[in-house]
């Protein structure tokens, strides 16, 4: 199925990073747990050794600021909070590509970081497997 990169969330979010970085080249296949025949909590982003068939465990990509710090310094992505003009109360982060072609906006500033990158490498749609 094909799904919005703006409308990417949880373990779909944190399954479009993990194919942006080219795990599935890698030798890893990245695939969502429903909770049935892994040992693993439903929705979870799940990578397979193609060669073993164990499972690394679960990544949270778009949960882990070590994860996404890596993606904003390799990526060279910005990110800016937006704040109200009179309240100044924060609304909303944006993280933007470097060349300034790719963007993403979320309440959560790691969301839009790995919304931008996933953008700037897959663009504004990707399919779900």
């Amino acid at each position: 199925m094909k799904k919005k990169v703006s409308e990417l969330s949880n373990c779909y979010l944190d399954y479009a990073v993990a194919k942006a970085l080219g795990y599935s080249k890698e030798g890893w296949i990245p695939i969502i747990s429903y909770g049935a025949s892994l040992p693993r909590q439903p929705g979870e982003l799940i990578l397979i050794k193609k060669t073993s068939n164990v499972p690394s465990g679960p990544q949270r990509i778009s949960k882990d600021w070590l994860l996404c710090g890596e993606i904003l310094e390799k990526e060279r992505i910005s990110i800016n909070m937006t704040r109200g003009f009179i309240t100044r109360q924060p609304r909303y982060w944006s993280a933007v590509s470097d060349n300034e072609q790719h963007g993403a906006d979320d309440d959560d500033p790691k969301v839009a970081i790995c919304r931008c990158f996933v953008r700037s490498k897959l663009g504004e749609e990707v399919e779900i497997e």
